[in-house]
């Protein structure tokens, strides 16, 4: 039984085919985000208030101390246990 190589030609047309699908692609195409209303209120609530308190625990690393870490485990075995 003789087995052929594929040989370099085949990978070198595979990566062609990418870059002619990469150009194809409209560059103007752009991300978009749009936020509602209701978002853009919340922001001004009490509620956004909260949130920011969170991101500054977080940035403290309040959440990584033994203490916090321990309290959040035992509710999670709580949690299981029921």
């Amino acid at each position: 039984m003789n087995i052929s190589s594929i040989g370099p030609k085949y990978f070198q047309n595979d990566e062609k085919s990418k870059v002619r699908q990469n150009k194809s692609e409209d560059p103007a195409a752009k991300d978009k985000i749009e936020i509602s209303a209701e978002a853009k209120s919340f922001i001004t609530s009490a509620g956004f208030k909260d949130f920011s308190e969170i991101r500054q625990k977080i940035e403290s690393k309040y959440y990584d101390s033994k203490e916090v870490i321990e309290k959040i485990a035992e509710k999670i075995l709580k949690q299981i246990r029921e």
